[in-house]
């Protein structure tokens, strides 16, 4: 009789502990306990995630703080920004971060390190997640920041235009000569048409193509390149090519139309704005940038959609959840569908962009990229780029000659060459 009460007891515990782990969800599930996560970032992007995530994760709900209300709402100057979106950071107990990055404000700020969790949850990575987690790593292995979409810089050649005008149209690849040159011809034939169109303003066409098209890196062991003879020499093509317009209007890029141009350097997401003006492949097609044949890393993948977590966070495992769901096919369908995120999501076979090639866009074409890890401090940064801007934009309107203005700035260069404060890393 001892051995079946026994018995009757055991069956009686594990009854118990099962309906202990029951809910009205089913047996074994625990309901999930509603939370709040804050999330900091740009109001209307957010909002754009949040249904398919409400859906998603139906025990989480979101609180958005928008640093640029604040920014707006108290008339901060655009150089107290940083200042003010640190306190805001400092202030607010957010627990996800979306394309804010607190390291930018606050120095050995906590975030959580998200390679061990794509290690721990077998996060399995197609190619372009891949090189956009392997970019997004610090140089101590830390990955602190994770973008479900990116963009990358294409060049778009109107078809039709060099059509019209009868000159061959260019093939790719291409140098950066090769590029001028049928960007030359273009004007020969029409001088009201743009050869070529680089919407930027002041000095960032310089060293976009410089770093883009060329390969080469602003600084070098401490110090700056920019003067160097080949560097002279690209400054003055694109003088002559756009920035001198530019610096004749203060700064900012004339306001040049992509269509009366015969090819255009832009993000490749700019053919979304094509497909919705019914431009076909008929006329105009994408390819990738031209490039010196010694420049042999790829064009970068850009993340779009950069989300961090906070290392102090209570909620760090949802916050978590919900990045690693943004990386999933199932989500990918959900942001293309819905058109939203800016970019392109990292599976290929759900980009469309009707009969335009893809290639260019999520094709690795060369070695991984590697940024520079040496920098101006802000303060050499924004002496140097004064001295251009200044001297530039005399020489633009005829108050002084583009050798004299090239001197000035190559002395400025050699100031911060001779000063090791200039640099840092």
């Amino acid at each position: 009789m001892r051995k079946r009460t026994d018995c009757w007891l055991s069956v009686i515990l594990i009854a118990a502990l099962l309906l202990q782990g029951c809910s009205t969800l089913g047996v074994g599930k625990k309901e999930k306990q509603n939370i709040t996560l804050k999330v900091m970032g740009q109001t209307d992007v957010i909002t754009r995630f949040k249904p398919m995530l409400e859906e998603k994760f139906p025990h989480i709900s979101y609180e958005i703080i928008d640093p640029m209300i604040t920014l707006n709402a108290e008339k901060i100057p655009v150089d107290g920004w940083d200042d003010r979106i640190a306190t805001i950071i400092e202030e607010e107990d957010v627990d996800l971060y979306l394309n804010y990055y607190p390291e930018s404000y606050i120095e050995d700020f906590p975030l959580v390190d998200m390679a061990p969790l794509l290690t721990r949850d077998r996060i399995i990575r197609n190619d372009i997640q891949q090189i956009l987690v392997d970019s997004a790593k610090g140089t101590d292995g830390r990955l602190l920041q994770l973008s479900p979409t990116f963009n990358r810089d294409v060049l778009f050649i109107n078809r039709k235009l060099f059509r019209e005008l009868g000159v061959p149209e260019p093939r790719s690849p291409m140098t950066w000569e090769q590029f001028r040159q049928s960007a030359l011809a273009l004007q020969e034939k029409d001088a009201t048409v743009h050869g070529y169109i680089l919407n930027m303003p002041w000095m960032l066409p310089f060293y976009w193509v410089a770093e883009n098209i060329m390969g080469w890196k602003q600084i070098e062991n401490r110090q700056l390149r920019i003067t160097e003879p080949e560097w002279r020499q690209l400054f003055e093509q694109l003088y002559e090519d756009m920035m001198k317009a530019s610096f004749q209007n203060l700064g900012d890029s004339p306001d040049r139309d992509p269509q009366q141009a015969g090819m255009y350097l832009a993000p490749a997401s700019y053919v979304q704005q094509m497909i919705y003006e019914q431009r076909t492949s008929e006329d105009w097609t994408i390819t990738e940038l031209p490039r010196d044949p010694s420049h042999t890393q790829m064009t970068p993948f850009e993340a779009t959609n950069n989300f961090a977590i906070h290392g102090d966070s209570s909620y760090s495992e949802d916050a978590w959840g919900v990045v690693s769901y943004l990386m999933s096919e199932e989500a990918a369908v959900r942001i293309m569908e819905e058109r939203i995120a800016y970019g392109f999501v990292a599976y290929p076979n759900l980009i469309s962009i009707g009969d335009f090639p893809i290639e260019p866009i999520v094709t690795a074409n060369g070695t991984p990229w590697s940024p520079s890890d040496e920098s101006l401090t802000e303060e050499a940064y924004r002496s140097l780029t004064d001295t251009f801007n200044g001297n530039f934009e005399a020489a633009a309107i005829g108050l002084v000659t583009f050798d004299t203005a090239w001197a000035n700035a190559e002395k400025k260069v050699q100031e911060l060459n001779a000063d090791p404060g200039s640099f840092e890393q």
